[in-house]
């Protein structure tokens, strides 16, 4: 979110080299404790990618790509941490950066201590929704996923948790109880049924406790 702040897509030809301060990091955190864990936040934020969609979704053989969201991002004491984000971001920025459902409004404080990236992942989906639960207030955010959609926008590994009990159980219920424990935001999730067979989920989420 802090790094979001510092970027204008709409003016900048290049994405620029971000630096915060470790004090203005500890300040958005909520508390310096955290500074100790950015090193290897660090670490695991250039693995991050995210899945880009077809220049030409007429072709069947342009099955999209994929890049990584940051170019650097490394954490040094006495200077802070400094970052830059990969090229094609600039996108997806702009829809992140949108005054209605803009990700700069989600506070470090709410997501940074979460550890699984499913969790992270959740919240993103979601959070993407904001305007409309604001705007029809209820605070409440809701979205429906078939089995292979979440399986896809969460970036589920092919071939792993194959099984539905433990799809739900390490992709769905544990990153859950985390976002339901460390934020203020609380999520729940139905499961939608064709038969005996789970074909879907539909998702919701309580906003209502966050400025």
């Amino acid at each position: 979110a802090l790094a979001l702040q510092a970027v204008d897509p709409w003016n900048e030809t290049e994405f620029k080299q971000i630096k915060i301060k470790p004090a203005a990091l500890a300040a958005a955190l909520g508390n310096d404790k955290y500074l100790n864990v950015v090193p290897s936040i660090a670490k695991k934020m250039l693995s991050h990618t995210v899945k880009l969609p077809p220049q030409n979704p007429k072709n069947p053989k342009d099955k999209g790509g994929e890049s990584v969201i940051f170019q650097s991002f490394r954490y040094i004491g006495d200077e802070g941490l400094i970052m830059k984000f990969g090229d094609d971001m600039k996108p997806y920025l702009l829809q992140l950066l949108d005054k209605d459902y803009g990700y700069t409004r989600i506070t470090m404080r709410q997501i940074f201590p979460l550890s699984s990236s499913y969790a992270w992942r959740l919240v993103e989906l979601l959070i993407q929704y904001r305007g409309f639960a604001r705007k029809n207030g209820t605070g409440i955010i809701e979205r429906k996923f078939t089995v292979e959609e979440l399986r896809n926008v969460l970036d589920v590994p092919d071939g792993a948790y194959d099984r539905i009990a433990h799809f739900r159980s390490r992709v769905l219920d544990g990153p859950i109880r985390e976002i339901n424990k460390k934020t203020n935001y609380i999520m729940s999730y139905e499961s939608i049924k064709e038969g005996r067979r789970i074909v879907a989920f539909l998702i919701r989420m309580d906003i209502s406790n966050v400025p």
